[in-house]
């Protein structure tokens, strides 16, 4: 007896978070992996000889590695928890949209320095936050993206760092963002629909920190081309706040989202 392909598939949105948790879990024992931190604690007493070093840079690509696996596992059960609040909400439409394809395998290795395969920049800016005491082990999640997105435009770790302190921003502050639907522009810029019933808070909060997660917005490279009318902002702590200002004394024009679901404002000027 065949399958009967025009019945549609059923979907159990417990199922679905329960799969998501037990892939964050299994993220957070690779982003945690002991091997890496172990082996290089043990180089502590002959860090000054040869041995010693060459067990920390052991150490640090075990870490990285792992940490690459981490990131997969977390970027998957990202979707599935996408997934389940879209199915819940009924818009099993966008939900169907989330891409669920695995990353393919890739055979190249991970280097430690610029201009080397596999070298990813997002660890100098992990380094420069675990320096300033902002950042406990790897990145993963939004907060991980948000590193990505700041070395591909080209924004000094030390900047990141400034905004990272000054504003308070941790792993934890993008969750606002999880479970709402993700929209791309034609410049590769992020963005989200708020759900129906979003609060005002959530509304605001989901604001700044899109406009924090693409780390800057983009007006510099569209400069002359027609594309819009602004100047560029640097993307600092200053104009972070600038935004958070700026949504305090409109704070009226967030409350109309609790009412209805609406996209958020694709230009950080509009907050």
């Amino acid at each position: 007896m065949g399958l009967d392909v025009t019945v549609p598939l059923g979907v159990t949105v417990g199922s679905l978070r329960d799969t998501s948790t037990g892939l964050e879990s299994l993220a957070s024992g690779f982003y945690n992996d002991g091997a890496g931190p172990e082996l290089a604690t043990a180089a502590g007493p002959v860090a000054g000889l040869d041995t010693g070093s060459a067990c920390r840079e052991v150490g640090d690509a075990f870490l990285r590695r792992a940490q690459a696996l981490g990131d997969a596992a977390s970027t998957f059960a990202g979707k599935l928890d996408s997934a389940a609040f879209l199915y819940e909400h009924g818009d099993s439409a966008a939900a169907e949209r989330i891409e669920f394809d695995p990353p393919e395998e890739e055979e190249k290795r991970i280097g430690d320095d610029p201009g080397e395969p596999g070298y990813d920049p997002v660890n100098e800016y992990e380094d420069a936050l675990r320096e300033a005491g902002l950042l406990d082990g790897p990145s993963d999640g939004f907060y991980r993206e948000w590193l990505a997105n700041a070395a591909k435009n080209d924004v000094p770790p030390e900047v990141i760092v400034d905004i990272a302190r000054r504003h308070n921003i941790t792993p934890q502050s993008f969750d606002v963002l999880k479970g709402m639907e993700r929209v791309t522009d034609n410049d590769g810029k992020t963005y989200f629909i708020l759900p129906s019933g979003v609060s005002a808070k959530d509304a605001r909060d989901a604001t700044l920190m899109t406009y924090v997660l693409n780390a800057g917005t983009g007006y510099e490279d569209s400069r002359g081309s027609g594309k819009n009318s602004f100047a560029e902002t640097p993307y600092a702590a200053d104009e972070v706040q600038r935004i958070i200002d700026r949504q305090e004394s409109n704070s009226w024009s967030y409350v109309g989202a609790e009412l209805s679901a609406d996209a958020l404002p694709l230009r950080q000027t509009e907050c």
